[in-house]
């Protein structure tokens, strides 16, 4: 399911939809948005959820730490296992000081081989522009969300990379939270991660892309249910399978409670 690219509500997604209509603008807001430290609008709802004390993190599609630093900034972090095979995106991570990160320079699967993505770019005045957040493991994904989101089109380009895909999910540590967004291959991460979901129970905050009808049967094996959060009123509610709108799916067990 490919959708555009909406991670904010109300004035905020016009604002949003015009600076994703030319890669350069886009790229300057990423930055700004990194800097103050802006999220997507709907993870408001963390804080929404009775962690009672210190959370574990795994953060699956770390990216250049902006989740990291927001949850740094909003709940009371312990540490952060970040999966994350970009190299750009490593060398940002690295830079975080202030949280406790374990990097795993590497993507996370059921299985250990590698894998194809493929990475969006910008080529202006002889320079290349990376558009990191949208790589994606399917060509034909990749392609189809840049036509969705930029009306400025003339100069963009795919490029196809090769990554390490491993299974490593050895944690001492309980896990409060896992979050997912990596642009496809949610189930096959949610596969994974059953060893931790099953003995946690963590919170799990996973974008609302591919395969969500499936990953709501797979963890409703363990008594999850899917909720979205409603930030103009402050609200969970049941997430309805209709709802294309909808940027990410909180699931939750008995273990926690909303505020």
């Amino acid at each position: 399911m490919i959708k555009k690219s909406n991670t904010q509500f109300g004035y905020l997604r016009y604002v949003e939809n015009i600076l994703r209509c030319h890669p350069l603008s886009y790229l300057i807001a990423r930055k700004l948005s990194n800097f103050f430290i802006i999220f997507e609008a709907d993870a408001k709802g963390l804080k929404k959820i009775n962690f009672n004390d210190e959370i574990n993190c795994i953060d699956v599609g770390a990216s250049d730490g902006v989740f990291v630093n927001y949850i740094n900034k909003h709940l009371n972090v312990q540490k952060v296992y970040c999966y994350e095979p970009n190299i750009k995106y490593i060398d940002e991570l690295k830079k975080i000081k202030d949280v406790d990160l374990k990097i795993f320079e590497f993507g996370l699967g059921t299985v250990e081989k590698l894998e194809k993505i493929y990475l969006p770019f910008y080529k202006f005045f002889g320079k290349f522009f990376y558009l990191d957040a949208y790589t994606f493991p399917n060509y034909k994904n990749c392609k189809e969300q840049i036509k969705l989101d930029f009306f400025f089109r003339k100069g963009l380009a795919i490029e196809e990379r090769v990554i390490q895909i491993r299974n490593k999910i050895n944690f001492d540590e309980k896990i409060h939270l896992i979050k997912i967004d990596i642009n496809g291959n949610e189930i096959d991460i949610i596969r994974s991660l059953i060893p931790v979901i099953e003995r946690d129970e963590p919170i799990i905050y996973v974008e609302n892309n591919f395969n969500m009808k499936e990953i709501i049967k797979i963890l409703s094996n363990y008594n999850y249910l899917p909720y979205i959060y409603d930030s103009s009123n402050n609200k969970f509610s049941l997430f309805d399978n209709d709802n294309e709108k909808i940027l990410n799916i909180f699931f939750k067990s008995n273990q926690y409670k909303f505020k």
